[in-house]
């Protein structure tokens, strides 16, 4: 993440970038954020994983056992100090990467983190509306209103 953010905000000077990064995915955006906040101006993410001792109590109760590869307090130092905005979508129906969870780092990061629940479950924030917006028409929707607002 570090070198792609480098190479991008070398390559294409004087344009805003951002991030966009799905459930494990913003895992990699938050641990990189403490050497790429310069250089990025805001963050996307839906299924944002906030709380990874969270996530490994959740599947035990569901009889597996996940080994975190570092101490959760290093990814969570990483994560609350993301400062630039943050945009969190949330499944209503998404056990692992909760609303809940999202709500905590929100109440840390203060009025940087934006939060959309939307009724779904994990990742299907593209098939919201469908019938009306098509897909990922509602998804982009949100991306574009949080966008003209924040970057």
């Amino acid at each position: 993440m570090e070198a792609v953010v480098e190479t991008i905000s070398k390559e294409i000077p004087n344009k805003k970038l951002g991030i966009w990064a799905m459930s494990m995915g913003t895992t990699i955006a938050s641990r990189a954020y403490p050497q790429i906040k310069g250089q990025i101006d805001f963050i996307i993410g839906e299924g944002f994983v906030t709380d990874p001792d969270g996530i490994v109590d959740y599947y035990k109760e569901q009889g597996k056992d996940i080994l975190l590869p570092e101490s959760s307090d290093e990814f969570k130092k990483s994560v609350e100090s993301i400062y630039c905005p943050l945009l969190i979508l949330t499944a209503s129906n998404d056990k692992v990467t909760t609303h809940e969870s999202a709500i905590r780092l929100q109440e840390k990061l203060g009025t940087n983190c934006v939060i959309i629940r939307y009724e779904g479950d994990h990742l299907t924030g593209f098939q919201v509306d469908y019938d009306n917006l098509g897909f990922g028409g509602w998804f982009l929707n949100e991306l574009e209103e949080f966008l003209r607002y924040n970057s």
